[in-house]
């Protein structure tokens, strides 16, 4: 049965099943090479979970992986001049130093992978890059988490790289800031998103993901839950699914727009301005804009927003009536009179041209779930900091899709758990009012802390860089 089936005809329960079947936490079992005492750890695990001693289901989920291992190939010595899977699909292994500038200041990777597959019908084909910043170890094998995002307007490889190092050193520190312990990766298909070929794509790079067993991923920008489903069916190790339904999660936007509300919110009581009183620029209306509008509207909240899509301009019009301002041209969206400049779109947008449009238009705080708004993450910080604009760290306020993901792994409630982000909020705030650090300083601190002591306990399998 295909994914498309499955999502058709009322085949959730099925598709469920498959997903939890797929899964990194139920497949494991099936391929362990220690299959025998993997099956008698599951028995065990089930009859504890569901007998008389009511234990928790996430002790079955562990006792599951109990001396797992995988055959699976060491991700460390897997040579630069390159690998075959399988399908045409090469794997080589690029060292982030050699690319120069580029990876400045990310030589911490623990590795980032190239993947490489055939031309299609005379056209360029699958094109990849694994970036892995940090791993640890998850039941005795190291892993590490982060999104499969698919763009197909880089002007380079070396800017698709440069993409993949800042994202995947990103998903370390929003790892550590939301006190999830895996490390830090990402992925990253170069191939437009709207090509008739892409789901051939897609299912190449699983090859990839399903050799390397070395991240567990999911969906990103332009990569969606159908996408997710054809990954899994060939990537059974690796694809975290729609996490609606695989594993009793959630889909990752509710809480990241959730959590973006709540930094908003608690960012307004620190400065002082009633959440009545406040003034939102909001800039892209997707997944995460679109689900934080809500939660601004119940608090009665200003908003004013845009899209760089007229069709999701015109939805969010239709959808919400005169009760936010849609402009037209995305450009203006800079100069909105505004307390709160909330970027929830692409990365680079507050730059040399744009945070001087903010500063003029008085914005007072930057607070929103676009990962890598700053075009340059030290110079524009400062430029902020030096306005009197509080900037209120990327991987911290977004962290609530990361609860989501990492909700079907680890067995807790995002929705709950999300509310952490109120009081990394407040640390944050303390380490720019009170030490006059940068917005991106304040959030390399608040990570920090927390490598810091996963670093000092050795059982947790740390694999990347050192930090306190």
């Amino acid at each position: 049965m295909s994914s498309f089936e499955l999502l058709g005809g009322g085949g959730t329960a099925r598709l469920r099943y498959e997903l939890q079947k797929h899964s990194p936490v139920t497949t494991l079992l099936r391929d362990s090479m220690l299959s025998n005492w993997s099956e008698i750890a599951f028995q065990v695990g089930q009859r504890l979970t569901f007998g008389k001693k009511g234990l928790p289901a996430f002790v079955s989920d562990q006792l599951h992986q109990a001396g797992l291992r995988l055959a699976s190939p060491d991700v460390l010595e897997i040579p630069s001049s390159g690998i075959h899977v399988g399908g045409g699909i090469w794997i080589r292994r690029v060292m982030p130093e050699s690319l120069g500038e580029v990876s400045r200041p990310y030589f911490e990777h623990v590795r980032l992978f190239e993947i490489l597959g055939p031309r299609i019908k005379g056209e360029p084909g699958l094109h990849a890059f694994i970036g892995v910043h940090s791993m640890m170890a998850v039941n005795g094998r190291p892993w590490c988490i982060g999104g499969t995002r698919m763009r197909g307007d880089y002007a380079s490889v070396d800017e698709a790289a440069r993409d993949v190092l800042r994202l995947s050193r990103a998903m370390t520190y929003k790892c550590a800031a939301a006190g999830i312990p895996i490390g830090g990766g990402k992925c990253d298909i170069m191939f437009d998103p709207k090509s008739p070929h892409r789901d051939l794509v897609i299912k190449q790079f699983a090859l990839a993901l399903e050799y390397l067993k070395v991240i567990f991923t999911g969906q990103d920008m332009n990569i969606s839950p159908r996408d997710a489903v054809n990954m899994a069916l060939v990537a059974q190790h690796s694809i975290i699914g729609p996490s609606d339904l695989s594993m009793g999660g959630i889909p990752p936007t509710p809480p990241t727009a959730k959590g973006v509300f709540l930094a908003i919110k608690k960012a307004a009581e620190l400065k002082g301005i009633a959440m009545d009183k406040l003034a939102i620029a909001l800039q892209g209306l997707g997944g995460v804009g679109g689900n934080l509008i809500p939660y601004l509207l119940e608090a009665g909240v200003k908003i004013v927003a845009t899209d760089a899509k007229p069709e999701t301009r015109a939805a969010m019009k239709e959808k919400f009536g005169g009760k936010i301002s849609v402009l037209d041209n995305p450009d203006d969206i800079y100069a909105v009179k505004a307390d709160v400049f909330s970027p929830c779109a692409r990365e680079d947008v507050l730059n040399d041209d744009t945070i001087p449009r903010i500063i003029a238009a008085g914005v007072k705080l930057v607070i929103g779930a676009a990962n890598n708004p700053l075009r340059d993450d030290v110079k524009h910080a400062e430029m902020l900091r030096d306005a009197g604009i509080l900037y209120f760290r990327d991987f911290v306020v977004n962290g609530g899709g990361l609860m989501g993901v990492a909700s079907g792994v680890m067995r807790f409630d995002p929705m709950q758990r999300v509310e952490t982000i109120s009081r990394s909020t407040e640390r944050l705030h303390q380490f720019m009012t009170r030490e006059g650090l940068t917005g991106h300083e304040a959030g390399e601190r608040l990570a920090e802390e927390q490598l810091a002591q996963w670093n000092r306990f050795a059982q947790f399998g740390w694999q990347g860089p050192e930090v306190g």
